[in-house]
Formats: structure tokens, C-alpha cells, sequence
């Protein structure tokens, strides 16, 4: 998970996020307005490829589950896994 986690954080800057160092992992993305409705689009994107699968972007609570790094990160690993419920029956 270290490895994906290096990953999202390089790949944020190339997204338009404005990181601000110490707190990355969890430091509000949406909700402060860090990354903009096309970063969000390429983190979707991203987030598909390392699930496996395709999102619908109405069946993610964005703010609460993709707010941080750490939600990402947490988001992926229970959709890998196949205990996450979004996108089936919601």
C-alpha cells in the first residue's frame, strides 16, 4: 500500500491538488478546493485502474470517501478487495 500511496501523491501535482507537505495523507482535497472538477475526473480514472473497475461517479460520496489520501487509499483497497458496494446496488 506504501507503493500506491507514493503514487497518488506524485501523480496529485500533475492533477492540479496543491499539497502543502506534513499533513498530505490527510488533508482535505475537495472539501478546501485543492484539486479542481478535472483533477477529480483523473483521479477517477486512476482510482478505476487500481480497482479494476468502472466507477459511477454518482454512487461515491466524494467529500466523505475521496477527501484525503487516506480515504482514497482506504476506498481502493476495500474495492479490490470486493467488499465495497458502489456502483452495483448502491
Amino acid at each position: 500500500m506504501e507503493s500506491l500511496r507514493s503514487e497518488l501523491l506524485g501523480l496529485l501535482p500533475n492533477w492540479g491538488a496543491k499539497l502543502d507537505g506534513g499533513g498530505a495523507d490527510d488533508g482535505s482535497l475537495i472539501a478546501s478546493g485543492r484539486i479542481d472538477s478535472v483533477g477529480l475526473f483523473e483521479l477517477l480514472l486512476w482510482i478505476e485502474e487500481k480497482t479494476g473497475a468502472p466507477i459511477d461517479p454518482a454512487a461515491v460520496d466524494w467529500r466523505r470517501e475521496w477527501d484525503t489520501v487516506t480515504g482514497i487509499l482506504h476506498y481502493i483497497e476495500q474495492h479490490r478487495n470486493g467488499t465495497g458496494s458502489h456502483g452495483s446496488n448502491g
